[in-house]
């Protein structure tokens, strides 16, 4: 699924985006903002498995069975969930990149 490539690159944006003034750089920051936003536009429980799973860096990272058992949710939910979360997110996320 590409959007998930999308959202693997999230961290890669924010660091590149602050490297220099360069166009590269600029658009990277650009591009980590619109993953942001579209994030944000989930609901609290689809955005806090997106926030973890992709914008935390893996050494403040939960594993699912961390996440599930924090949230007291099965893995099943969790399945189902992050898979909602996934369309809604690349909904908001592709609207979002059209207005750039």
């Amino acid at each position: 699924m590409a959007i998930t490539k999308i959202l693997e690159s999230y961290l890669a944006f924010k660091r590149v985006s602050k490297q220099s003034d360069k166009p590269f750089s600029i658009h990277a920051g650009k591009l980590a903002k619109v993953i942001e936003g579209a994030i944000n536009s989930l609901d609290d429980s689809k955005k806090s498995i997106l926030v973890n799973q992709y914008q935390t860096s893996q050494k403040h990272r939960k594993t699912r069975a961390q996440y599930c058992k924090d949230k007291d949710i099965t893995i099943e939910d969790y399945i189902t969930l992050r898979q909602e979360a996934l369309i809604e997110f690349e909904r908001y996320y592709y609207n979002l990149l059209h207005q750039l």
